[in-house]
């Protein structure tokens, strides 16, 4: 074996831990409990752009329920949630794969990892769908869990809305800078008019008080 592909093998998740993994990385798209292309590769060992290979050439065992591209709003948001900076260098829109997506492409990648990993993936939709039976036969529990996503989408908010103020600030900073150093910078010293060039009211004002001062 290569030093590679040694490497290769011991940075495999364990499949004793596979399904405690799989199920932590479940999330929902469309109203559907679905798994990362490139999470998914990672269980079955194989590269994310390997695994997407293998579906376009069986694009027939795929259709839309079973696994679909996520659009950009849909990425965007992920991100926003999930803190998934990893994506940024991807040419494509991710892949997700619902349960019967993840079984079918454990099958076209025939490998042994694959094969053995696909049933600890399986079970991981299979405990979600009762951890989520379970909430829902308790409505108190839903609840908790609803203001808790609300929670959570408010913090994703805030944390925006907190990095458009840094950045207004930042602008109005140096605005003011701007300003302070022409306030402080040479300034054209103000002349003082000659009687010719001030108002005519001015100078007639001057001309009674002179009559006025003659008088006395």
């Amino acid at each position: 074996m290569s030093p590679t592909a040694r490497k290769k093998k011991e940075e495999l998740i364990p499949v004793s831990k596979v399904e405690v993994e799989a199920a932590s990385r479940i999330i929902t798209v469309r109203g559907q409990r679905v798994v990362l292309d490139s999470d998914l590769a990672e269980f079955y060992g194989v590269e994310t752009k390997a695994l997407n290979r293998q579906v376009a050439r069986n694009a027939d065992r795929f259709p839309e329920d079973f696994s679909f591209h996520l659009t950009p709003a849909e990425t965007a948001s992920l991100k926003r949630q999930n803190g998934t900076a990893s994506w940024g260098g991807r040419r494509t829109s991710p892949r997700v794969f619902t349960e019967q997506g993840a079984l079918a492409a454990s099958a076209v990648l025939r490998s042994e990892r694959a094969a053995e990993v696909s049933v600890a993936v399986s079970r991981a939709f299979v405990a979600m769908r009762d951890h989520l039976a379970e909430l829902e036969s308790r409505p108190a529990l839903v609840e908790f869990a609803a203001r808790v996503a609300k929670l959570e989408e408010h913090s994703t908010q805030q944390t925006e809305f907190n990095e458009y103020v840094r950045g207004a600030l930042s602008h109005l900073d140096s605005f003011i800078e701007l300003v302070e150093g022409q306030r402080l910078g040479a300034s054209p010293a103000k002349k003082s008019l000659s009687p010719s060039a001030r108002p005519v009211a001015s100078r007639r004002s001057d001309t009674r008080r002179q009559g006025r001062t003659g008088r006395t």
